[in-house]
């Protein structure tokens, strides 16, 4: 038999799990009989197709869900090329499946504002003890007598909102009461504001599920059955679609490959060579 060279047996040592001498293959158990051997190695081959379909199987998932995602992120960026604009009185009565809004005469009342965590987890720490502190606050419209479910939340991103919040919330957590109540009447117009609001929607119902369904169950205020997270001031994730369908794209042909080479191990003639190296030992 060809003497097989260094690289290609450290190329599969992980395949019969043996062991190196001088660039010779030693099984470790050499004393053994050729028919145990033959049953172990076989069983050794069993767990490596079953590793890399297991691996396949998991790309396979990871990559259709990306695509997926990206593919719809894709579709709304060449559907909505323009925020839709309409008053919060409207969309609160239309409910459009819109995910790009521009929303006028909306009543936000800062002081009903949720801390969360990046999870969806609602705080009642500092925010200045947390890493990315996310404030959320209900959208409505600008009629003070409104009572209907809440159909919009928005995330926060305005700097100077996010500076009067976090100052709000240090307040009441340190229980700073005058502070609070100084706060209030100083920044009144900003902190129960009528404002416009423009961003990105991602509603309960789609990929975002885990954040939605913690705020839905720490939120106090009633939400709509199905109602949607506004990120203040984002545009349509073009560019993100775009990496995530090559990303799982990506994914999705490693899986295929680790699928079809699961069901090839066995035909790999430099594997079955030491194999067989091994057996005659």
């Amino acid at each position: 038999m060809q003497e097989l060279d260094t690289q290609k047996k450290q190329k599969y040592f992980h395949t019969v799990r043996g062991v190196f001498v001088e660039g010779q293959p030693v099984y470790p158990n050499a004393g053994i009989s050729t028919k145990t051997k033959q049953k172990i190695l076989e069983g050794q081959i069993v767990i490596m197709k079953l590793k890399l379909a297991l691996w396949g199987a998991f790309l396979l998932a990871l990559g259709s869900m990306t695509a997926w995602r990206g593919i719809k992120d894709l579709v709304v960026s060449v559907r909505e090329t323009q925020p839709t604009q309409m008053t919060c009185a409207e969309y609160h009565q239309k409910r459009p499946n819109i995910r790009w809004l521009h929303l006028t005469d909306c009543r936000v009342d800062y002081r009903k504002a949720q801390l969360f965590d990046y999870n969806g987890t609602p705080q009642t720490k500092r925010p200045s003890e947390m890493i990315s502190p996310i404030f959320v606050v209900a959208i409505r419209p600008k009629d003070p007598h409104y009572r209907g479910f809440v159909q919009l939340l928005m995330r926060v991103e305005a700097q100077s909102i996010r500076h009067l919040l976090h100052l709000l919330f240090e307040y009441k957590a340190a229980g700073k009461t005058n502070d609070l109540q100084q706060l209030l009447r100083d920044k009144q117009t900003q902190i129960v504001a009528l404002q416009e609001v423009r961003g990105f929607v991602s509603f309960s119902d789609g990929t975002n599920g885990r954040l939605h369904s913690k705020m839905r169950d720490h939120y106090p205020d009633n939400l709509a059955a199905r109602y949607g997270l506004l990120q203040e001031g984002r545009n349509p994730p073009e560019s993100a679609g775009w990496i995530l369908v090559a990303f799982g794209s990506a994914c999705l042909l490693a899986g295929i490959g680790l699928l079809l080479r699961s069901l090839r191990v066995k035909e790999d003639d430099t594997a079955q060579e030491v194999i067989t190296n091994i057996l005659n030992s």
